[in-house]
């Protein structure tokens, strides 16, 4: 079962996102996330649901869920800034009761648009091209083609920060929420 979960995780996640990139460690340490009411409630994709509600003092569940098929998956976020930016860290919600299993963080970039929230992921693809290319020095491990990122938590801020802007590092994958309540 736990297995299932995992694959359905990423499976979801690379349907809904694209190819995000993933992280050992948080964007945000706990005591530098913040609240923010604007990101609670429950948003419209095309075919999804992405529900935000308060889980603790500084943290959300966020729950994305496929509307035709039912398949949901359960997240634990965590919200702040980089410069004048937003970001969201997210990683399963359960953590994996395998060994063999590690959790991992994906980093988004979010803003509000009126009743609209974007989303747009770390793009892996990006990622493994700028350090091919040399233009990145950020730890990291290979996983055939994929980047893992082992970098501490201050090395992913300079990364949100100098990249922040770029929409080729964080492209926005399809039309974005709309406010449902």
């Amino acid at each position: 079962m736990r297995r299932f979960f995992a694959a359905g995780w990423l499976t979801l996640s690379l349907l809904f996102f694209g190819c995000p990139a993933r992280s050992l460690n948080p964007l945000f340490t706990e005591e530098e996330s913040v609240y923010n009411p604007a990101l609670t409630g429950q948003w419209r994709g095309d075919g999804t649901t992405l529900t935000f509600t308060r889980n603790g003092a500084k943290e959300y569940r966020a729950v994305y869920r496929d509307t035709q098929s039912g398949d949901s998956l359960v997240y634990a976020v965590r919200l702040g800034t980089v410069g004048d930016r937003w970001f969201l860290d997210s990683s399963p919600m359960e953590s994996p009761k395998d060994d063999h299993l590690v959790t991992a963080h994906m980093i988004s970039k979010i803003w509000f648009e009126k009743d609209r929230l974007h989303i747009a992921m770390l793009e892996a693809d990006w990622l493994a091209k700028m350090v091919d290319a040399g233009k990145m020095k950020v730890s990291h491990v290979r996983r055939g083609h994929e980047v893992i990122l082992t970098a501490p938590t201050a090395t992913l801020k300079q990364l949100a920060e100098k990249f922040g802007g770029s929409k080729e590092a964080f492209p926005e994958s399809g039309a974005p929420f709309v406010r449902v309540k």
